[in-house]
């Protein structure tokens, strides 16, 4: 459909919506009897456009006029049929038709009945027609919402001055700022008289509608702006400004842009959500560069999110960890986990980029570990050995990794993967995996070992899955 077709009808269609009020009725799918035919009242319902109040009434005559509050509005009862046909009035001059009648069997073969009409396309569920030379429109409902055995056909001129007190609603979409996992994403409305619902749609498939994508929304008449989250890294994004008004959705035009990393800060040092590819038995998930060291300031993107060891004791439970994933959630829109066992030696190994090392990222186990024989008896700062071949630290050693192989998103009990800085070169392998310790307390602490963990040798390293929704 042309653009100036479809942004014209996209302001008629309330203005014939309007022009009747379609009320239901039961009757036969056929017009028998004394009944007027669907193609007589149809051809007498086409007038010309601008013809007044009185030159409607006469010109239909023999017509049953139905008294209308509102004087807009002129309607008529086709006699002996159950056609009704209304008028709709800008001041004393028409400017929109609109009819509806018993559906035939068959559906309305508007070319049939009406010469000269070209078919447009189709708009709001019905089939758009034009005539160029009549400066003429139509919009046909088949089969009618909420009564499935009327039909409707409105008609309303392509260009005409009765629509100069007519504003077509309007909706512009304003380029998108991207702050991951964040963005600030901004529009207007123009064309309504009144605060109506508008914001903007988003997501990641191209045919974007209000019904498959998120919504951010406000309440404005005119220019808006609004917030938007759950941007994951090197993800095209698709999004548009819409505005809801008397029910009918208007969008903007339709803009995409393409994320770049998500990053993520631990103690004011910057490091990456590294974007691994999945194998065919493992879909592609993100994950941190680096462990998550429990006492640490975690931020993700611009964005501060709580301690992981909220007491700073000597474990984390179940509940710091949970409270931790809920304050990602509501802060950044993306749900990130504990990554499973799988992905977690998947992504230790180096996924598709693996060079089949033994340890993560060397054979040479000094290269890339804290470990039993090297780490002094204590932690250390997180990167400071060398990655594996996707960029991952400390995946050996230092801090062993907790995984969650349930589900329950806040699971702390699974395997711990990698090693620590307190064990064996032997227990820091690719491979390696301990236990979740499930009985008695943490060593000096009143703890439980069941649902908590040992924030001196363990910690978690966050993933989320990129199938956005």
């Amino acid at each position: 459909m042309e653009t100036g077709i479809l942004n014209k009808l996209s302001g008629i269609l309330i203005a014939i919506a309007v022009c009747s009020p379609f009320t239901s009725c039961s009757h036969d799918n056929t017009v028998s009897g004394g009944g007027t035919s669907n193609d007589a009242v149809l051809k007498n319902a086409v007038t010309e456009w601008g013809m007044t109040r009185d030159g409607i009434i006469s010109h239909m005559s023999g017509y049953n006029m139905v008294q209308q509050a509102d004087n807009s509005i002129l309607q008529f009862t086709a006699p002996g049929g159950r056609q009704t046909i209304s008028y709709k009035l800008n001041g004393d001059r028409l400017v929109a038709t609109a009819v509806t009648m018993p559906r035939t069997s068959s559906g309305i073969d508007f070319q049939a009945s009406f010469g000269g009409y070209t078919f447009t396309g189709e708009l709001g569920g019905c089939e758009v027609y034009e005539n160029l030379p009549e400066n003429t429109m139509a919009a046909v409902w088949q089969t009618r919402e909420n009564d499935a055995e009327s039909c409707a056909i409105g008609f309303a001129p392509i260009s005409s001055d009765a629509f100069d007190e007519i504003v077509p609603v309007q909706v512009t979409t304003n380029d998108l700022i991207a702050e991951l996992p964040l963005a600030k994403a901004s529009g207007s409305v123009s064309g309504t008289d009144h605060e109506v619902e508008a914001g903007i749609i988003y997501g990641t498939d191209s045919n974007l509608s209000e019904d498959n994508g998120r919504k951010a929304s406000t309440v404005t008449g005119g220019d808006f702006s609004l917030t938007l989250n759950g941007f994951i890294d090197n993800t095209t994004y698709y999004y548009c400004a819409y505005a809801v008004v008397d029910g009918i959705y208007y969008l903007g035009e339709v803009k995409s842009c393409t994320t770049g990393p998500l990053t993520y800060t631990v103690d004011g040092k910057t490091f990456e959500m590294v974007h691994v590819e999945g194998d065919g038995s493992i879909d592609d998930f993100s994950i941190m560069q680096t462990e998550l060291p429990p006492d640490s300031d975690f931020m993700i993107g611009s964005v501060t999110v709580s301690r992981l060891n909220a007491r700073t004791d000597e474990g984390v439970t179940k509940t710091e960890f949970r409270n931790l994933l809920e304050a990602i959630t509501e802060a950044t829109g993306i749900s990130f986990r504990l990554p499973t066992s799988e992905e977690w030696v998947y992504a230790a190994q180096g996924g598709n980029r693996s060079s089949g090392y033994t340890y993560s990222g060397s054979n040479d186990i000094s290269e890339v570990a804290w470990y039993g024989s090297n780490s002094g008896g204590r932690i250390h700062e997180i990167a400071t050995k060398a990655p594996n071949e996707l960029g991952l630290y400390d995946m050996s050693g230092n801090y062993g990794e907790v995984c969650n192989d349930v589900d329950d998103a806040a699971y702390i009990d699974g395997a711990i993967r990698g090693g620590s800085w307190r064990d064996s070169s032997s227990e820091c392998k690719c491979t390696s995996s301990e236990s979740g310790r499930t009985s008695g307390n943490i060593p000096g602490t009143n703890i439980k070992e069941k649902n908590a963990f040992d924030a001196r040798y363990n910690t978690v390293r966050l993933v989320y899955s990129r199938d956005w929704q």
